[in-house]
């Protein structure tokens, strides 16, 4: 999981960065805003899905399991 906002780095470019350096593992895009284009971005840069915040503790859990059953 990668908060988009991070303090001293993009979380979009982080994200771009390690699939370019062939980083395949699911990473998940934790957001404030669930705008179109904000998830449009992320898409773009390489995430497999936008969570928004505050999350629910169900809808992680939720989220992390269905990216297991895909690494498993």
């Amino acid at each position: 999981m990668l908060d988009v906002q991070l303090p001293r780095l993009d979380g979009l470019k982080l994200c771009r960065d390690l699939r370019a350096a062939g980083i395949t593992v699911p990473i998940l895009a934790l957001s404030s805003a669930a705008m179109s284009e904000q998830v449009r971005r992320g898409d773009e840069a390489g995430f497999d899905a936008d969570l928004t915040k505050p999350i629910a503790p169900a809808v992680l859990r939720e989220a992390v399991r269905r990216f297991e059953m895909r690494v498993a």
